[in-house]
């Protein structure tokens, strides 16, 4: 009896475990399809049916970040590539990853990663010019 009881409780964390992955990846790829827009945890959680706060902690518990975090970060990484391959202007730039005030963009933007976009921007010219 002991035995089944051990089986049958393996058996739903396996399939808990495999449903979050189920919420996860669908979540991760409207984030990548819409990173222009302002995303917002209510409607990422309409997305895969979930409560916003279950959505919230099975993504933490996921991903080892928030997903607002997340959301920040994978906008930042947008930015970065942008800036880094093309000629958009900054504010441009900002625009595409869901900012309006250009202010704000570069504020978050130094803060994740660790420089300005002028800053940015400017270490691929000098390397350009190498």
């Amino acid at each position: 009896m002991k035995r089944l009881i051990i089986q049958v409780t393996d058996f739903f964390h396996r399939r808990h475990i495999q449903s979050d992955d189920n919420y996860i990846e669908p979540v991760i790829q409207y984030i990548h399809c819409n990173i222009e827009k302002d995303i917002q945890r209510k409607e990422l959680a309409s997305l895969v049916n979930l409560n916003e706060d279950y959505l919230s902690r099975i993504f933490k518990k996921e991903k080892g970040i928030s997903l607002k975090e997340y959301i920040i970060l994978e906008k930042m990484r947008t930015a970065q590539n942008l800036l880094m391959n093309t000629n958009f202007s900054i504010g441009m730039i900002g625009a595409k990853v869901g900012f309006d005030n250009f202010s704000y963009f570069s504020q978050t933007y130094k803060k994740i990663m660790g420089k300005t976009p002028t800053e940015e921007r400017e270490q691929r010219d000098t390397a350009e010019g190498l």
